[in-house]
């Protein structure tokens, strides 16, 4: 994982290869809608959602994966800011703001951060996903995660975390 500014090139060896990116920028698509791409390369917008951060904040730019073994479940908490997350494997339910969704693999969601969220995963496998989120930046290094239920604190908690990368955001300079 990778946080940075400005433009970035990755070279492509033999292979295939899938790279996940998150974007905070203002509407970067071309005119008929595609997002930018590199000369022979495709990209596939899953997910946008604007948000506004409180300029009161220095903001950061978080990127990691969150793994469950068969099961697992994220008990109603919240976290300090937005973000996007895409499953990459298994099947996870998120109940929010009285919705319920299922996200398998390749699916993204938004959460608020501010807003409760219960998050249970498929018995049948493993689920992991990926996300992107905008925080405090007081949380650098520091979990994120709230419960808001003072009985979840106390169950068992089976999910993994692998912070891939974080990054300071300087909004002033944004374009």
């Amino acid at each position: 994982g990778w946080t940075g500014g400005g433009e970035l090139a990755l070279l492509g060896g033999a292979e295939d290869a899938r790279v996940w990116r998150w974007e905070l920028l203002p509407d970067q698509r071309d005119g008929d809608g595609t997002l930018r791409s590199a000369p022979h390369t495709k990209s596939h917008l899953l997910l946008e959602r604007e948000v506004e951060l409180d300029p009161g904040f220095t903001w950061l730019m978080r990127c990691d994966r969150v793994s469950f073994p068969p099961g697992g479940t994220a008990w109603t908490h919240v976290h300090q800011g937005p973000g996007i997350r895409c499953c990459l494997g298994g099947e996870i339910t998120i109940e929010t703001e009285g919705i319920t969704t299922v996200s398998g693999p390749g699916e993204a969601w938004f959460e608020r951060g501010t807003s409760p969220v219960l998050a249970p995963t498929t018995e049948h496998a493993a689920t992991t996903f990926i996300r992107c989120f905008l925080l405090p930046r007081a949380l650098l290094g520091r979990s994120s995660l709230r419960y808001v239920w003072p009985e979840d604190a106390d169950k068992p908690k089976t999910q993994r975390y692998h912070v891939f990368s974080e990054r300071v955001m300087d909004l002033a300079a944004a374009p």
